[in-house]
């Protein structure tokens, strides 16, 4: 897994994906932030500490109770239901968030719950 550390990172790694999946991770001591990516939109995990089973966003405004695909980096195709993802504009920002503070953004809905 390619972590990365700086907003310039993930921006390089979008502009260089093929396709439209893309797998991202930071890393703020203890806590790591993952983004699957589909197109224009995805949805993260937060994991805590090491073994945490994670919180991650959920979408109210979503209406859909579709699954999406998602393609992880060791090339497993998976599905998440749509109304985890945020647009990519809203993960950009909580990626920024994570880097500054090592918290999940507040403006995201986060759940750990299925």
């Amino acid at each position: 897994m390619a972590e990365v550390s700086s907003l310039a990172e993930i921006q390089e790694r979008l502009d260089a994906r093929e396709g439209d999946f893309l797998e991202i991770w930071a890393r703020r001591e203890e806590r790591s932030l993952a983004a699957l990516i589909n197109g224009n939109q995805g949805w993260m995990t937060l994991f805590r500490f090491p073994g945490d089973e994670g919180v991650w966003t959920f979408n109210p405004d979503c209406k859909s109770d579709e699954d999406l695909p998602f393609r992880l980096e060791n090339g497993q195709l998976d599905h998440y239901p749509e109304y985890y993802c945020y647009p990519l504009d809203r993960l950009m920002a909580a990626f920024s968030h994570f880097l500054e503070t090592g918290e999940p953004d507040p403006s995201l809905i986060w759940s750990n719950q299925h």
